[in-house]
């Protein structure tokens, strides 16, 4: 489980904050509609943005991938999938609150 927290709280902060090689993960946000005024502050223009610019949001889709990708590999049962991903999810908040 420690596996996919860490997973978790990667893939989130990667999506999340960081720019990614060739700043995939930038272009990523301003595909799906997170824009910055003229002080380098993220702000969002539609639903989908908030959820992007949420740690907490963000954490849960990660969460949902790592865990549906743990599940193909048989990492993890199909049945434990659901609440692996909370698992996960509040796993990954937990490590962002400690280190941030």
């Amino acid at each position: 489980m420690l596996t996919l927290i860490l997973a978790t709280w990667r893939l989130t902060s990667l999506i999340h904050r960081e720019d990614g090689p060739a700043r995939m993960f930038e272009k990523l946000r301003h595909l799906l509609g997170v824009r910055y005024n003229a002080y380098s502050i993220q702000y969002a223009t539609n639903n989908l943005s908030e959820g992007i610019l949420c740690f907490w949001c963000s954490s849960v889709w990660g969460a949902t991938l790592i865990c549906i990708l743990a599940a193909l590999l048989k990492v993890i049962p199909w049945r434990d999938a659901p609440l692996s991903i909370l698992a996960a999810s509040t796993g990954a908040i937990v490590v962002e609150e400690f280190l941030g």
